[in-house]
C-alpha cells in the first residue's frame, strides 16, 4: 500500500488562513449583527416607553379639557336656569300687579272715568237746556 498523498504544508496553511479569515469575517458580522439587534431592541423599547408616556400625558390633557368643557356647560346651564327663574319671578310679579290693579278698578271708582262722566253729563244737560241769552 502506498501512503496517501498528504497535502503540502503550503496548501494546508493557505486553507487554514482562508478558513480563519472566513471565520473572523463571520464572527465580526455576527458580532455586529448582535450589537445592531441589541441596539434596535433597546431603541424600540425606549421609543415605546416614550410613546406610552406621551400618550398618558395627552390623555391627561384631553381629560382636563373635557372636564373644563363639562364645567363650562354646567355653569352655562346654571346661568340659564337662574335667568329663567328670574324671568318667571318678574312675570309673576307683573301678573300680581295687574291683578291688583284690576281688583282695585272693580271695587273702587276710577277717578278719571268718573270725572269724564260728570263733565259729559253736564255738557249733555247744557246742550239740551241752553241758557237764554242775557238781555
Amino acid at each position: 500500500m502506498t501512503a496517501p498523498k498528504s497535502r503540502t504544508p503550503r496548501a494546508t496553511a493557505k486553507a487554514d488562513t482562508e478558513s480563519a479569515k472566513a471565520a473572523n469575517a463571520n464572527s465580526s458580522e455576527m458580532s455586529h449583527k448582535n450589537t445592531a439587534d441589541t441596539n434596535a431592541e433597546e431603541a424600540i423599547t425606549t421609543l415605546t416607553a416614550l410613546m406610552v408616556k406621551d400618550a398618558v400625558a395627552s390623555s391627561k390633557n384631553i381629560d382636563n379639557i373635557n372636564l373644563q368643557i363639562l364645567q363650562n356647560a354646567v355653569t352655562a346651564s346654571n346661568q340659564l336656569v337662574s335667568n329663567a327663574v328670574d324671568t318667571a319671578n318678574l312675570v309673576n310679579k307683573q301678573a300680581v300687579a295687574h291683578r291688583d290693579i284690576a281688583i282695585d278698578r272693580i271695587w273702587n271708582a276710577d277717578e278719571v272715568a268718573l270725572a269724564v262722566s260728570a263733565l259729559l253729563g253736564r255738557y249733555v244737560e247744557r246742550m239740551n237746556n241752553p241758557t237764554p241769552p242775557a238781555k
